[in-house]
């Protein structure tokens, strides 16, 4: 998949979904909840291209991603999927659902050490470096 398709495919899937859902804004506070959605939607599409064959359900390490967004951030697919389901929710005004998202950034939480744990125990001192270099 090459990267503007990655970009451009959910992104456009998403905005046309919310733009036909006519949860159109009742307060011009939306317009930031929505504009959060696409552009942690971008973000989180963007990962997940920089990832590439990388990607796994399981958390096992085949190689060490650093680049892209990855140069910045260690678990940037759980950051802007944290975010778009945040937004989402706040844009839609289903307030009822912060608390099961309490559970899954919980779960992400667990996976994100997981995954830190294999990397380290696989990459030793490249992931250290790496490790220092981001954020989160």
């Amino acid at each position: 998949m090459n990267a503007r398709l990655a970009l451009w495919l959910p992104l456009g899937t998403y905005g046309g979904l919310s733009a036909l859902g006519v949860y159109l804004p009742d307060h011009p506070g939306k317009i930031w909840y929505f504009a959060a959605m696409m552009v942690s939607l971008a973000l989180l599409s963007v990962a997940r291209f920089n990832l590439g064959d990388a990607f796994s359900a399981d958390p096992r390490a085949s190689r060490l991603v650093t680049g892209g967004l990855y140069r910045k951030f260690r678990h940037p697919i759980y950051l802007f999927s944290g975010t778009l389901m945040t937004a989402t929710v706040l844009y839609l005004d289903w307030w009822i659902l912060l608390l099961p998202l309490g559970v899954i950034f919980a779960q992400q939480d667990r996976r994100a050490d997981a995954e830190n744990q294999i990397l380290a125990q696989t990459f030793g001192a490249d992931w250290i470096k790496w490790r220092k270099r981001t954020w989160f």
